[in-house]
């Protein structure tokens, strides 16, 4: 399933919820050699702020949600 990541220029800006890939970076700012790690989460683009995921980093890569898990007996 990795190879359904997508650059993020490609990604939908039209409020669509994707799942995002933020990369992990070192960050020397605030504490030098302080090592942030990359992270995936659920996100829209906004037209006034784009991807809002971290102030310090961007997202870089994309891909559509999964389907949810199909409903059973059990959880009805």
């Amino acid at each position: 399933m990795d190879d359904d990541w997508q650059p993020i220029d490609t990604a939908p800006k039209d409020g669509t919820v994707v799942w995002l890939y933020v990369a992990g970076t070192t960050c020397g700012w605030t504490d030098p050699g302080m090592h942030l790690p990359p992270f995936h989460c659920q996100a829209a683009y906004h037209p006034d702020a784009g991807w809002c995921v971290d102030e310090l980093r961007e997202a870089t890569h994309w891909r559509p949600l999964p389907p949810p898990p199909k409903e059973s007996a059990d959880d009805r």
